[in-house]
């Protein structure tokens, strides 16, 4: 009886530490650029994804989502979404292990597919270069700079073709965060916690 109660304290120890952890927001956006106005859906996936990370389903407004981030997504909309942005959802990432300086994900073709598409107003599909969009983890170096190729700068934050973009929110502009590795039992103040009941 003692070793399940130990057992079950060990598990309740890290909640403090587990109820502090905030997951890392990527925000998927995509600015429509000087020709096209709305968006009725999209297709891309998310490429570079390490094995330790954890991607959760992303939340968005979207009616109907398919596929998983190193496949492929198929985003559509019942309503045109206006631009010039467009919020297609959010990931949450979770890093098991630690992630090392400047870890890259990109925008890319789906697997799938094979498309890396948006569909405008008038359900036309327009490619997309998804290679220029990427988020980095722990950045330290050029990276931390998105200014991707191709702004119009008499707009502000309208490209001059649509371009997906990977936010730390949904119009910041800002493509890098740190991404902390997810406390566990493990750690030395957790284990340290345990030692002491003894």
């Amino acid at each position: 009886m003692k070793t399940l109660a130990l057992a079950v304290l060990a598990l309740l120890l890290p909640a403090s530490a587990l109820a502090q952890y905030e997951p890392a927001e990527v925000h998927v956006v995509v600015s429509l650029g000087d020709h096209v106005d709305g968006l009725t859906a999209a297709e891309f996936r998310i490429d570079n994804l390490p094995t330790d990370f954890c991607p959760r389903r992303p939340r968005g407004r979207f009616s109907l989502f398919r596929g998983r981030a190193i496949l492929g997504f198929a985003i559509a909309f019942t309503e045109v979404q206006w631009g010039p942005l467009v919020h297609l959802g959010t990931l949450y990432f979770t890093a098991w292990e630690p992630v090392g300086p400047n870890y890259a994900i990109f925008v890319a073709p789906s697997l799938s597919s094979g498309n890396c598409v948006i569909v405008d107003e008038f359900y036309e599909e327009i490619p997309v270069n998804g290679w220029e969009a990427w988020h980095v983890f722990n950045c330290t170096g050029n990276w931390c700079d998105c200014q991707q190729p191709g702004k119009n700068a008499r707009r502000g934050l309208r490209w001059i073709d649509p371009r997906f973009h990977l936010w730390t929110t949904p119009d910041s502009e800002i493509c890098w965060q740190d991404l902390p590795v997810y406390p566990t039992a493990s750690s030395e103040s957790s284990w340290g916690a345990v030692k002491s009941l003894y």
